[in-house]
């Protein structure tokens, strides 16, 4: 889903490079990594075929 909040987001992103640099939310060129979701957050396919009985 995108929320579109850029300028936030920014705003954010330069917070964290400035305040915490070595972040490990941080790349080696201060781009942001983003956290895996977890498996119930996008299910696989065998999980919508079965409606959520096998998961």
């Amino acid at each position: 889903m995108d929320l579109e909040q850029y300028d936030l987001a920014q705003n954010n992103i330069e917070f964290l490079i400035e305040n915490f640099p070595s972040s490990s939310r941080l790349d080696e060129n201060n781009k942001f990594i983003t956290a895996s979701l977890p498996k119930d957050a996008e299910p696989d396919f065998l999980y919508w075929v079965t409606l959520g009985a096998i998961d």
